[in-house]
């Protein structure tokens, strides 16, 4: 066990020089700072895949902390957050197609789509981020389907305790493998169906070339068999034109029934697949195949649910406590393409808003990844701010969101976003991005933000 010189209630757990307990805030941490940057693994070793040894990111060489306290808070937000939205959207639309799609911005399919689903939550697969502060857990957006970020530090978390400061020191944390959560959850539901029966999971792997292709491929296969001691079987495909599909709603790759279909991001969102994405759909309603980049699930990671749910008509419907749950974890959202909007208790023309709010608000455009089209207005020139809202003026794809000012004691020098997943109703591991103050206040891997790998109190495992 490192030696742990920290004065401050620490449950118990010590990480050395790493890892330090401010009150409210136990997961906090002192990383390695090198020449003014974070200090970072080197993972091109051979305890590493090779697909991964290349990783296009930075990951810090100390970790995050997380207690239980904070695990129980996540699988609330898991639990409740997602049932909410469904019923806020029920009953704010009902069968009004235009006011839907008008509103969030979609493709008729969408909506065809959920009309025609059941929704089960066991289903839906999901990332939150969110800003832990000293008034506690601020969601910035929800990320859902089967591309979503940060399970490759499957692959390299134990190079942490291989770093000199933290060699021996795995007796009070453990990893949460997060592909193996995810895989749990294929398996969740197909054995509440039919147990024991051997389930077919059909995957691209285009996103590798040659030989990172082959031990990707590999990889995951000794992954997937041992966790399901053989139960799930797993085939990529090079091209999606090549599955089948029965007149009873089956579907069918290489002549072998497919019970779980992972796409690649180009191809889940490409409109030119919509008579595909409906057969797909179609399985799944028919509970032939769990298909998590469903629009009817994927629509929970559209930017502007944040917005409804922020509706002075919406509160108005709910009950106590489900404004509660809003207030207490979703942050002011509006949608940006507003005559006026409704801003701490009062109504204030958008432009006048954005113009003397500038520093506590944030624009962001709804459907758009890694960090890109987020203008943080304190981070913003007022001019370069100014130009950018009139531009967008007419755009209704974006969302005006109140800035999270994470005020962590002790760390102003730092900001940092979590990511947890939540497969089904279950909480199923995080990873953090973090960085020094930068200077545009986005903090996200692909604009340079440094990942760390998250650890958890061992007996959180069982959560």
């Amino acid at each position: 066990m490192l030696n742990n010189n920290n004065n401050n209630n620490n449950n118990g757990s010590d990480m050395g020089n790493v890892a330090t307990f401010f009150g409210s805030q136990p997961y906090v941490f002192k990383p390695i700072i090198k020449n003014g940057t974070i200090d970072t693994l080197y993972v091109e070793r051979p305890s590493v895949p090779l697909f991964m040894r290349n990783y296009d990111y930075d990951v810090s060489r100390t970790p995050m902390l997380l207690p239980r306290t904070r695990i129980d808070q996540f699988n609330n937000v898991i639990t409740l957050l997602p049932k909410l939205i469904d019923k806020v959207i029920n009953r704010f639309f009902g069968n009004d197609k235009k006011h839907f799609t008008d509103y969030l911005n979609v493709h008729e399919l969408v909506y065809e789509v959920r009309k025609a689903t059941s929704l089960d939550f066991a289903h839906l697969t999901s990332r939150y981020d969110a800003s832990l502060t000293n008034d506690g857990l601020q969601l910035l957006e929800i990320n859902v389907g089967s591309n979503i970020g940060g399970w490759q530090h499957d692959f390299i978390h134990h190079l942490v305790f291989e770093e000199p400061e933290l060699r021996g020191d795995k007796q009070c944390w453990q990893y949460r493998e997060v592909l193996n959560g995810f895989f749990k959850q294929a398996q969740s539901i197909f054995n509440s169906d039919e147990s024991g029966k051997v389930r077919h999971v059909l995957m691209s792997s285009s996103n590798y070339k040659g030989q990172n292709k082959r031990n990707f491929e590999a990889t995951l296969r000794k992954l997937i068999n041992h966790g399901s001691q053989g139960q799930l079987q797993l085939t990529f495909y090079e091209d999606f034109n090549d599955i089948e599909f029965s007149e009873d709603d089956k579907a069918f790759y290489d002549g072998r029934q497919i019970d779980f279909v992972i796409f690649n991001f180009s191809e889940a969102v490409d409109e030119g697949l919509n008579g595909f994405m409906i057969r797909l759909c179609r399985c799944q309603k028919a509970g032939n195949l769990f298909f998590p980049d469903s629009p009817a699930y994927a629509l929970f990671g559209n930017k502007l649910i944040f917005a409804l749910l922020h509706e002075p008509e919406v509160l108005q419907m709910l009950e106590h406590e489900e404004t509660h749950l809003i207030e207490q974890f979703v942050p002011w959202t509006a949608k940006f393409n507003s005559e006026r909007l409704f801003y701490q208790g009062c109504w204030f023309p958008t432009e006048k808003l954005l113009s003397e709010h500038q520093q506590d608000l944030v624009l962001k455009k709804a459907h758009s990844m890694k960090g890109k089209d987020v203008v943080v207005g304190r981070f913003t020139q007022p001019q370069e701010w100014q130009t950018t809202y009139r531009n967008l003026s007419d755009d209704g794809d974006w969302i005006v969101q109140a800035y999270v000012d994470q005020k962590l004691d002790k760390l102003d020098a730092f900001e940092f976003v979590w990511g947890f997943f939540g497969f089904g109703e279950k909480y199923g591991g995080a990873f953090v991005r973090g960085s020094m103050k930068n200077a545009n206040g986005v903090i996200n891997s692909a604009n340079g933000a440094t990942e760390f790998i998250v650890f958890e109190e061992k007996n959180t495992l069982r959560i």
